[in-house]
């Protein structure tokens, strides 16, 4: 991956602000069990590849629709989020969230024996709450910047 400059920062953050979508998926049957995933689709390639160029992820293409989508979970979507955080006008609330969210992962131990506390759980699953709230208002809220 090339190290991105500050001009392809500004650029991302333009790009990812107009095309692009954060989210906090949930894996397997535990309402619990949930992770950062940020994405941007478009049917134009190039600025897809450009930004993968530069921070990595996932290409998805959908035949019927024509429209690829650059998908990064977890840490480099935490990543990618922090380097256009500065730049960011229409998602800055949203990413917020999900870098909360983000720092939380990893802080219990996790695993068979181990279960996340109702606390943390809880903490989690209203981050995911703000989260969909910001996405449904479109990032819109009364807090000025």
């Amino acid at each position: 991956m090339q190290p991105p400059s500050l001009g392809d920062v500004a650029y991302a953050a333009g790009f990812f602000d107009g095309e692009g979508w954060i989210s906090i998926g949930k894996q397997g049957r535990a309402a619990h069990n949930l992770y950062l995933i940020i994405g941007v689709a478009q049917k134009n390639l190039s600025p897809l590849l450009w930004v993968q160029a530069r921070w990595g992820g996932s290409m998805y293409y959908a035949k019927s629709s024509g429209v690829t989508q650059l998908t990064m979970s977890g840490g480099r979507g935490s990543r990618f989020l922090q380097d256009v955080l500065p730049f960011l006008q229409v998602k800055r609330a949203a990413a917020l969230v999900a870098l909360q969210f983000h720092s939380l992962m990893g802080k219990e131990k996790r695993g068979r024996g181990h279960p996340l506390p109702p606390a943390a759980i809880k903490e989690r699953l209203s981050l995911k709450a703000v989260l969909q709230a910001l996405n449904r208002s479109n990032g819109v809220t009364d807090i000025a910047p």
